[in-house]
């Protein structure tokens, strides 16, 4: 209560950021304003906090404020199977007793105190050293040290340059003696290189210390940073010509696309990529199809996200194909178009889709989507994309896109962009209650690869999202709000002992999906900013067959868009 004089400063429970930065601009308000609980890190959260910490630092009168909180509340037990797993509230108690359900998992790491990606989210924002562009032709930074008692020149900073992904220049420098407070220019030197076509090149900043300091030991990563410089143009054009013959064939509801070494079957009845060979070996599970929906996370169930929005569920299985073209306008290129209706749970059409597969003889094979929501009362969509499954053993999975950790929309300020190899089991975040977990933005392209280094590779025409994983929705979705759960044999997916990876890989391939939000885990929407309110939507991706020895760079770059 800004009106009464009985404390000393403002400290309120979980104000939004234009409340927060409201008091700021208040010239009525003059004591301290710290926020004693905000950015509710309930499973998969801690979203919008730069949002935070953009307005905090521009008004003095702000000084910060306490996450809650620092680690999953969770007990250790053990299941009928010697499995263990984390416990919480609404797993003890006799039936009536009143539960919070899964509270308090609402910490930043988890009962372990194993780090939760948006720890590393916290860690940036946090970071004591203050970086901005200035002239980056010139390699020059402005600088803004944080520390209230430490100067600069107790820390090193490393700089690297990277191409698409490759060090290729790097150095360090010491840091001059910059007193708390204070701001000054440094020039990185940076050597002028003539820009590759299609390559982006990127500075990167990294903050550290030659010694222990306290308990952190030496060499520790004080804070980062990442400017994009520049990306060299692309060609424009491609001789379709060039990649070889297509033949088509139809067969009853089947149409064969084929080649010197592809074949491509699509069901015309069903509008799907059925089948996708290379070499005559199989490379897809299950074709790609629209996908609308995300596993709700303890946010979006705080604020009935599966009901409110619960139409887009299953909408992509339920598409009704409406008609069918095919097209071959050069002999290396051939085009299935495919328009569908999207109805609701009842039957009623709630938007319009199409999806053009534009295939090359080279064993491209590009997809172009366009979504259209009618007008009306239609709510926001959870996720815009395809999803589609691979062989299992395309188990290794290299990306380039933000990274190293799982990131979103509202939740990526720590995520910078690399080039990144992981595999898809490692993707998996064990949220001790089940959700949406393992998204990546900002994506260039990926690659998905058995052993021998064979598999697909994925790439857009723009910006992409992607979440590869060993399970489906259903995997990671709980019968709804776990305020009144009560663990017993029709429990599913409440904890992480019940999550079994499949044996499938099973990739999204998005435009985007709504950010995760923080504000609170009972009742606060995704900032609006961070979600998907347009009715209509297009968005292109590419696949095509990967072996060992191909230049996926290079591969990348070929213009087929």
């Amino acid at each position: 209560n800004t009106t009464e004089r009985h404390t000393d400063i403002i400290c309120p429970m979980y104000d939004r950021v234009w409340q927060v930065e409201a008091y700021a601009k208040d010239p009525a308000n003059d004591r301290p304003y710290i926020l004693c609980e905000y950015a509710h890190s309930m499973g998969n959260s801690t979203g919008n906090l730069q949002d935070y910490w953009d307005v905090i630092e521009k008004y003095p009168i702000l000084q910060g404020g306490f996450i809650w909180d620092w680690v999953d509340q969770g007990i250790l037990q053990t299941d009928e199977n010697g499995e263990k797993y984390w416990a919480y509230g609404g797993d003890f108690g006799e039936e009536g007793v009143p539960s919070d359900g899964n509270f308090c998992i609402n910490g930043l790491v988890l009962p372990d105190r194993s780090y939760k990606p948006g720890l590393s989210e916290v860690k940036k924002v946090y970071q004591y050293i203050g970086f901005e562009p200035v002239d980056l032709k010139k390699g020059m930074i402005r600088i803004k040290n944080k520390y209230d008692f430490t100067s600069l020149s107790e820390f090193d900073l490393d700089w690297e340059i990277m191409a698409d992904g490759s060090v290729i220049q790097s150095g360090k420098l010491p840091l001059p003696d910059l007193e708390p407070g204070k701001t000054t220019d440094i020039i990185i030197p940076v050597t002028e290189t003539d820009p590759l076509p299609g390559t982006e090149y990127f500075l990167n900043l990294i903050m550290s210390r030659s010694d222990t300091w306290g308990i952190v030991p030496e060499d520790h990563v004080y804070a980062t940073e990442q400017f994009s410089l520049f990306c060299g143009s692309v060609p424009l054009s491609t001789e379709y010509s060039d990649f070889g013959v297509l033949q088509t064939t139809t067969n009853g509801n089947r149409l064969e696309v084929g080649g010197s070494d592809i074949l491509l079957t699509f069901n015309l009845e069903t509008g799907r990529l059925e089948s996708y060979k290379y070499r005559e070996r199989e490379l897809l599970l299950k074709g790609p199809e629209p996908d609308f929906w995300r596993p709700p996370t303890d946010n979006d169930y705080g604020y009935n996200m599966d009901r409110k929005l619960g139409v887009w569920k299953k909408a992509g299985e339920r598409s009704l194909i409406t008609g069918v073209d095919i097209r071959q306008p050069e002999l290396g290129r051939v085009l299935v178009v495919f328009r569908y209706d999207i109805p609701d749970a009842e039957g009623k059409k709630i938007a319009g889709y199409s999806s053009v597969y534009t295939v090359l003889a080279s064993g491209d094979v590009i997809i172009s989507n366009s979504f259209a929501k009618l007008s009306g009362h239609i709510p926001e969509i959870p996720r815009m994309g395809m999803q589609m499954q691979f062989p299992v053993e395309f188990a290794n999975l290299k990306w380039f896109g933000r990274g190293p950790h799982e990131n979103y929309s509202d939740r990526r300020t720590s995520a910078h962009i690399g080039l990144y190899e992981s595999t898809v089991a490692d993707q998996y975040v064990p949220y001790i209650r089940p959700q949406e977990n393992g998204y990546k933005t900002d994506v260039r392209w990926l690659t998905l690869t058995d052993n021998d280094g064979n598999g697909i590779l994925v790439s857009g025409n723009s910006l992409f999202c992607f979440a590869a994983l060993n399970n489906i929705h259903d995997d990671f979705e709980s019968p709804g709000k776990l305020s009144q759960y009560r663990r017993d044999a029709k429990s599913v997916n409440t904890h992480t002992n019940d999550i079994r990876p499949r044996d499938l890989v099973n990739l999204n391939v998005d435009l985007g999906q709504m950010g995760v939000g923080g504000d609170d885990s009972w009742g606060a929407e995704i900032h609006r900013q961070y979600r998907l309110t347009a009715d209509r939507y297009e968005y292109s991706f590419r696949i095509r067959p990967v072996e060992r020895d191909d230049d996926v760079v290079q591969l990348v770059k070929r213009p087929v868009f």
